[in-house]
């Protein structure tokens, strides 16, 4: 599990500095462990959802001042328009609004990274090894979908860069629920309903995430994700890196190496 490795390595508390950061608030059960990245920290969906905003806005958050910012630095807007009973708008939430409820979070380089790992089309067919058809939009969308370690929640949260939205299952006796691990026949399928009648409803075409400067695509071999050496046969593949932090190894996997034709074996100096 990703999640664990990266807190192995530096610690589980850094981990939850970052989750706060972005929106998550501290677990309730007050158990602050490696476990906790499997159970899960009973975290509402409204929070889940606000958090992974943070991606998809490029690394800001997006919203209202809470009255309280040692939780986070802000909150989710619940009211979007005021009408009156003429239909006048007394308030709204513009874009004017929009760019003065801003908070830079992460840097837009981490975030984009983030999203381009969530809105891989391939990884996502080859790790499923099933059709996408449940968590495709015909457009862009970042997506993390599955359950937690009892099988009793089942979950969906993606984005585009218009538009976010999460979905949370779970059975009132708290019982496992009998959907499959990665949620593709629970919450994905309702999540790309919700997605698709918001970008029908709001009229939204087809947008991409701007690559910001200091992100770089690089060519590394396809298994050790190293830099091919110049006689490396290995298959390829481009990934993006943080333009500080590329590989510099090169890929010693591959090798060219003289074979036995009659032993298939490693040629010695006695092969004829």
């Amino acid at each position: 599990m990703p999640a664990v490795s990266v807190a192995s390595v530096t610690s589980i508390s850094q981990v939850l500095n970052t989750a706060q950061r972005i929106g998550l608030p501290s677990p309730t059960d007050n158990i602050f462990d490696l476990e906790l990245l499997e159970r899960g920290g009973h975290v509402s969906l409204l929070d889940m959802t606000y958090a992974y905003s943070v991606f998809a806005s490029q690394g800001y958050m997006v919203g209202i001042e809470p009255l309280d910012r040692s939780v986070r630095a802000r909150n989710p807007v619940a009211v979007l328009k005021i009408i009156d009973n003429d239909g006048q708008i007394l308030w709204e939430y513009n874009n004017e609004q929009i760019a003065l409820s801003r908070t830079n979070i992460l840097g837009p380089d981490l975030a984009y990274l983030v999203t381009d790992i969530l809105a891989d089309v391939n990884i996502r067919r080859n790790v499923l090894n099933t059709s996408l058809d449940m968590i495709d939009l015909g457009r862009p969308a970042a997506i993390v979908a599955g359950s937690t370690g009892g099988d009793d929640d089942n979950w969906a949260i993606g984005y585009t860069p218009q538009r976010i939205g999460g979905v949370h299952l779970s059975r009132e006796d708290g019982e496992a629920m009998s959907l499959d691990a990665n949620g593709l026949d629970g919450a994905a399928p309702i999540w790309q309903a919700l997605m698709q009648y918001m970008n029908d409803r709001d009229g939204l075409q087809a947008a991409t995430w701007p690559q910001p400067s200091g992100v770089a695509e690089y060519i590394v071999c396809e298994r050790s994700g190293l830099t091919p050496g110049a006689d490396s046969e290995c298959p390829r593949r481009t990934e993006i890196f943080l333009r500080d932090v590329v590989p510099t190894q090169e890929d010693i996997h591959w090798q060219t190496v003289i074979v036995n034709s009659n032993t298939g074996q490693l040629a010695t100096n006695d092969t004829p």
